[in-house]
């Protein structure tokens, strides 16, 4: 057993996943330097923050406890507990998702659009906004990934769990542990991005 998990730990999709954040890491923290060298405390600072980016917090750090527990369940050989929690993050991230178009648009009703900022009546040109729909729109985009991988993972569980050999083989294959473990880490990757950017963003708003 101890063979089959040191093959799983040195399959090449974990080092194709790590190398993966890695870049998408260095792609973010990027646009976050070229954001804050924009100074756009200048038009953001004491405007009302989108209070639904508070409940998109809440809603992707439960997205991690779910993942987790999903982890946990295939672990354990549980099928059921692995199927609905695969199920409940996926819930959760659409719902992410939602409470991110509600915050793109309370941002641009209130003068903060690609292009410009409204300030004082007036409005300025700037990248402030922008950087603000980008970067949160990036994050979006990464996270349907997620989600895609995530279908991926419950489509194949189905299949699996209508045959006991199958599920015999599917829960103690090292591969589809690596594969279920590199979804965690995917999902709490983009939990700790989101964190970052939201706590970014707010810092301009004060």
């Amino acid at each position: 057993m101890q063979v089959l998990e040191k093959q799983g730990r040195k399959h090449p999709l974990v080092n194709l996943v790590n190398f993966g954040l890695a870049g998408v890491t260095m792609l973010f923290v990027t646009l976050l330097v070229l954001f804050a060298l924009s100074h756009p405390e200048r038009e953001l600072s004491h405007r009302e923050f989108p209070r639904i980016f508070f409940l998109s917090t809440l809603i992707i750090i439960a997205g991690s406890y779910t993942v987790e527990r999903a982890y946990k369940g295939f672990d354990v050989d549980n099928g059921e507990q692995l199927m609905n929690n695969l199920l409940l993050t996926a819930g959760i991230g659409a719902a992410f998702s939602v409470t991110q178009f509600i915050g793109w648009n309370q941002l641009w009703t209130s003068g903060i659009t690609l292009y410009e900022v409204g300030v004082g009546g007036s409005t300025h040109t700037t990248a402030a906004g922008a950087f603000l729909f980008v970067l949160s729109g990036l994050h979006v985009l990464h996270l349907a990934v997620g989600l895609g991988f995530l279908f991926m993972a419950m489509f194949k569980l189905v299949h699996v769990r209508q045959d006991a050999v199958k599920a015999v083989i599917y829960y103690t294959d090292p591969v589809e542990r690596v594969r279920i473990r590199m979804l965690a880490r995917y999902w709490h990757f983009l939990d700790v991005v989101w964190v970052i950017m939201f706590l970014f963003f707010l810092w301009f708003f004060l």
